[in-house]
């Protein structure tokens, strides 16, 4: 690769189009680093290359140099932390790479929080829940899928008092309460009540929790917590 570029016969085209061609097989880093030094890929190559790669050498390399393309960062900050399917370390390194670009809006990052949730990803849960951008309903949205996957360590630690407000807590139990997609881990939301510090609520919001669960766990913690 070295040589054909060295003779300056590659046309803009052939190298765009070795780049975006490089970008899909996520063991040849090196021929990205290589092609990423020359700096002379245009916009859209760079767009195309950023969506398609699951490597973070690959994408920390786009990134450092063309971090001026905000779609391209947009579009690989979704590629990794908005899609179902196997999450492993390589996207939850991708999302920190990338989470601070200014560009991402509210929505995108509380999308990210909550599908970090959904695959258990407590490191990146803890790394969004800091962002100024999250808003109190990705927040609600994360403890839903938390329950759902029977993480008590998530659940309680996005049921901190340190991280949200009473009515966040508040909300985010009613709406996993009443979600038809918890199944079992229904039980395990009814039995953070009682190992939640919520001295953040008021008492009725406690009473009212229990009058909502109506289920034996419910009764079981109620001397606890009322």
């Amino acid at each position: 690769m070295e040589f054909l570029y060295d003779t300056k016969r590659v046309s803009r085209g052939a190298f765009d189009e070795a780049m975006m061609d490089v970008a899909t097989y996520s063991w040849v880093e090196e021929a990205m680093a290589f092609l990423c030094s020359k700096r002379c890929a245009s916009r859209r190559a760079v767009n195309s290359a950023f969506m398609p790669t699951r490597s973070f050498s690959m994408v920390k390399n786009l990134y450092e140099t063309y971090r001026d393309s905000k779609q391209a960062i947009i579009g690989a900050f979704k590629n990794a932390g908005h899609i179902d399917g196997f999450y492993d370390k390589t996207r939850a390194r991708i999302v920190e790479l990338l989470y601070e670009e200014v560009c991402l809006s509210p929505e995108v990052i509380g999308e990210a929080l909550v599908v970090a949730a959904r695959h258990g990803r407590i490191e990146v849960v803890e790394l969004l829940l800091d962002d100024p951008r999250i808003r109190a309903g990705a927040i609600c949205d994360a403890f839903v899928e938390a329950a759902g996957q029977k993480s008590n360590e998530l659940m309680i630690f996005l049921c901190s008092e340190e991280q949200i407000s009473a009515d966040t807590i508040w909300s985010a139990f009613l709406k996993a309460v009443y979600s038809d997609q918890l199944g079992d881990g229904r039980q395990n939301v009814l039995q953070l009540v009682g190992k939640i510090n919520f001295g953040c609520c008021t008492r009725s919001m406690r009473k009212e929790m229990l009058e909502v669960a109506r289920t034996d766990a419910a009764k079981k913690f109620g001397q606890d917590i009322l």
